[in-house]
């Protein structure tokens, strides 16, 4: 009788025991699926916003197509403009007045004042160039809205020259233009006897609107000339 009790004691705790492992998968089977329903409500969010994006792509196409035919707005602005008659004395930070315009697309130089007045913002390439007189040196700067963009210095050797070309973003109403540097009053060659020189004077600023910028919303359009 005692061995039979002892063994029913002892099924009854491997039983117990068996239902304390499947209670443990059972928990474990849970949570996988609990992971798997999260993942499901995951999955359907983002096929949400997938549908979203694709109206919203389908609606940016039809748009274009509808809009391919319209005219489209490239301003076109460039000028070239240089010193003759002789030499020229600066004083500091004085602004240097180009006697001839030979290009002025656009109308943005202003001949009377020796600046260029930004039409739109874009992306802009300026070009300038200097010559010294016999034994001195002359720094010239290019600025917008008085602050330095680029330099030159035409050192103290003879007819030295030295230009500068660099692209620059400007800002619908900047002002652009070239002037004496520093380092007390100097003079510049206005002279355009040199026939070395691959421009017919020897102060000559140049620029080309390389880009328009225009904002639509939070993207930036570049639109080429």
């Amino acid at each position: 009788m005692k061995q039979k009790l002892d063994t029913t004691i002892e099924e009854n705790q491997l039983l117990k025991e068996r239902v304390d492992v499947q209670s443990k998968d059972i928990k474990v089977l849970k949570g996988k699926m609990q992971a798997v329903l999260e993942t499901n409500a995951h999955l359907t969010r983002r096929l949400d916003t997938v549908s979203e994006e694709n109206r919203d792509m389908r609606n940016i196409l039809i748009t274009l197509l509808d809009n391919r035919d319209a005219d489209v707005h490239v301003a076109t602005v460039a000028f070239s403009a240089k010193l003759n008659g002789g030499l020229v004395q600066l004083g500091q930070h004085q602004t240097v007045g180009y006697h001839s315009v030979y290009t002025n697309i656009g109308n943005a130089y202003d001949s009377r004042h020796n600046h260029f007045i930004v039409p739109e913002k874009g992306v802009y390439l300026l070009s300038f160039t200097g010559v010294n007189v016999d034994g001195q040196g002359v720094y010239l700067e290019i600025v917008t809205n008085r602050n330095q963009i680029a330099i030159v210095y035409c050192s103290l050797t003879a007819h030295s020259m030295d230009s500068q070309t660099i692209v620059e973003v400007l800002e619908k109403g900047d002002v652009v233009w070239v002037r004496h540097g520093y380092g007390g009053p100097a003079q510049i060659n206005g002279n355009d006897a040199y026939p070395y020189l691959h421009i017919p004077a020897a102060g000559l600023i140049e620029q080309w609107l390389l880009y328009d910028i225009k904002w639509e919303e939070t993207d930036v359009v570049h639109e080429k000339v």
